[in-house]
């Protein structure tokens, strides 16, 4: 179900997206012929899931990017559903650097197709990012990972493309493809003291390095918190284009949430210095109209939240949250929200919402009472933010008698 800001509305019931309208992924907007053969080779699929066609266009294109609340059920295609649009524009607009360079250089329209010397500091610079084109904040670094594997699988695998993780550059294999066809990724860790402790930003042709930018970064908002909280990092968030907000429910609850609203601050500081050079460009002349209150200039950050379960009871919830920061957020929403879509699942899967407004205590109470009563005699795995949590939940289970052991 997508809504604008006229709430209309469109249905999506099935896991795939209708066959009519999306029959293959190219139907959904895909334009890159290699990413259109790298799905087909690398993941083996054939058409697009709902999300992953509901959300293309909103990610994508060329008009002045909204930011979007993207909700859809475990298992639906979310990752995939973010990755498609960025990757699809990352590497059309390498083709489209590639192409003009070689029609400009006559020397290398002379050289072998496979030669990459067209690529320099100029073509860096046009690619419109110095640091990366987007940042996809995950809780901790297990998911990073798991979303790098599903990026690495799109740029067609670890031979060929450029990886940064833990520190290593392993590099793309000497058969790897064109430059233009290269993406290149990065786990972003924690405890750098400024973005250019960052080796792959140090690097770039940009400062200096002899490397293209990084096109995605990967990392928690601990590793990005500091960086927001100074002022002095200004230029590297407005430089961000795209910020992803991967397992949204997790990350604005318990303690990711203070060091994400740090990332937040960095974010809306940069919007604030871009808009407000906008409008002194659009007040000098340089619009033909002046802008009214609801002007959004081209470059502000484009803010993507996406979650399994987006719960929306209570003035303090995730949904309420963003609501107030993105008041015209454009929303995502597939009618399964909230619900795991694992063909091995033998029962449907039950969504309890109750107003606790953050009330952990009568959540609890809640919790017993099922285990009480209507999961007794049943083995049971109880799943929360942070290892204080664990430790608490073990300890308030007992003392019910209820015989539980803390994992973490």
């Amino acid at each position: 179900m997508v809504q604008d800001d006229n709430n209309a509305e469109t249905n999506t019931n099935s896991f795939f997206a209708p066959t009519d309208q999306y029959p293959n992924f190219e139907s959904i907007g895909i334009t890159s012929s290699i990413l259109l053969q790298r799905i087909s080779e690398n993941l083996k699929l054939e058409r697009p899931s709902a999300v992953q066609a509901s959300a293309f266009e909103e990610l994508s294109g060329d008009k002045i990017k909204n930011n979007v609340i993207m909700g859809a059920e475990t298992g639906s295609g979310k990752t995939l559903a973010y990755l498609l649009p960025l990757v699809n524009e990352i590497l059309e607009r390498k083709k489209a650097i590639a192409i003009a360079a070689k029609e400009e250089d006559t020397t290398l329209q002379e050289q072998d197709d496979d030669d990459d010397d067209w690529y320099s500091s100029s073509a860096a610079s046009q690619e419109g990012y110095d640091f990366c084109r987007a940042i996809i904040l995950v809780p901790n670094k297990e998911l990073a990972k798991q979303v790098l594997r599903m990026a690495c699988d799109i740029c067609g695998g670890r031979e060929n493309c450029v990886i940064w993780d833990d520190g290593i550059q392993p590099g793309a294999s000497s058969s790897s493809p064109p430059k233009e066809d290269v993406v290149r990724l990065a786990i972003m860790p924690g405890g750098l003291k400024e973005p250019m402790s960052f080796k792959p930003f140090r690097d770039c042709v940009s400062f200096g390095g002899e490397n293209p930018p990084v096109d995605l970064v990967i990392c928690t908002p601990a590793a990005l918190g500091d960086f927001g909280r100074s002022p002095n990092f200004i230029d590297f968030f407005t430089d961000v284009q795209t910020v992803i907000f991967d397992e949204c429910d997790m990350l604005l609850d318990g303690g990711y949430l203070r060091p994400l609203e740090d990332v937040l601050l960095g974010f809306r500081r940069a919007d604030k210095l871009i808009k407000r050079n906008a409008l002194a460009a659009a007040s000098s002349g340089g619009a033909e109209n002046n802008p009214g209150d609801g002007f959004r200039p081209q470059g502000l950050t484009q803010h993507v939240f996406v979650g399994a379960t987006i719960p929306d009871y209570g003035l303090k919830s995730v949904d309420a949250y963003i609501s107030r920061k993105f008041p015209h957020a454009q929303r995502v929403s597939m009618p399964n929200l909230h619900n795991a879509r694992h063909y091995g699942l033998k029962d449907s899967t039950m969504w309890l919402e109750q107003p606790y407004d953050d009330n952990k205590q009568e959540r609890l109470e809640k919790l017993v009472e099922l285990i009480q009563s209507d999961l007794q005699g049943d083995k049971i795995m109880v799943f929360v933010n942070t290892v204080d949590d664990v430790e608490g939940v073990t300890g308030a289970l007992r003392r019910k008698d209820i015989n539980a052991v803390p994992y973490h």
